[in-house]
């Protein structure tokens, strides 16, 4: 009763070998049907191997890569990285620490509509193409801060599992994602915009242990070798 049952339901895994997610399908199948309540049905998120509610939360994510005749990804979901519908260019390529295929299966299945923006700028960061309205063409020779609005800025530090999101503007976020299942950290709700030092900061972001919300702050750069708004590094 603790596992979350075969993986295909009632029909057998189509294509037992196919790797996905690093696991094959056989494998995974195995896991869905038979390992203890710390692999599904757990509430605890202490013991939870794939989070809370796994067989609702992960496991239908896995049935979906393992092609189950039956699985479906959620109509709310926020779809596929590329806006256009097509498959995502680069699947092997590596965004914070993911591949860019495990980042589209994240994205059909997530269901927060806040975290869609965030996904269609990942997948230009996966070869979609840029157009869709993610945010205006930069043609002009000196930067404007309204060039900011309306955007959201992506890093991801070489080598690090962590990968950052930044909006600007009165409804701006900087957030930080860890984690190979994609926790976020609100780090702040932007502040103000300071002119004179050329920076922007944000606040009241989730607590950090003993010392309270999160803060950043964000300093903007003229830098002619590059095109369009970029974050070069954070600190």
């Amino acid at each position: 009763k603790d596992a979350c049952g075969p993986l295909c339901g009632e029909n057998d895994i189509p294509h037992p070998e196919k790797v996905f997610q690093g696991q094959k399908c056989i494998e995974w199948g195995f896991m869905s049907a038979y390992l203890s309540k710390d692999y599904g049905a757990t509430k605890d998120i202490t013991y939870g191997m794939f989070g809370v509610d796994a067989c609702i939360t992960f496991w239908p994510k896995i049935a979906y890569g393992c092609e189950c005749p039956s699985a479906e990804s959620p109509a709310t979901g926020c779809g596929t990285l590329c806006q256009d519908g097509s498959t995502v260019p680069n699947p092997d390529k590596l965004v914070g620490g993911k591949t860019c295929g495990d980042l589209e299966m994240a994205s059909l299945f997530a269901t927060d509509s806040n975290q869609c923006t965030a996904y269609q700028n990942i997948g230009i960061q996966c070869g979609c193409s840029k157009t869709g309205g993610l945010g205006p063409v930069y043609d002009e020779e000196c930067f404007d801060y309204d060039q900011l609005l309306n955007i959201t800025l992506l890093y991801t530090p070489p080598d690090n599992m962590f990968m950052y999101r930044i909006s600007f503007g009165e409804d701006g976020r900087f957030y930080q994602e860890v984690g190979y299942y994609g926790q976020v950290f609100l780090i702040g709700y932007h502040q103000e915009v300071d002119a004179k030092h050329n920076t922007t900061s944000y606040g009241g972001g989730s607590m950090c242990g003993m010392f309270g919300p999160r803060t950043g702050v964000v300093t903007i750069v003229e830098d002619v070798s590059f095109s369009e708004p970029t974050i070069t590094s954070v600190h």
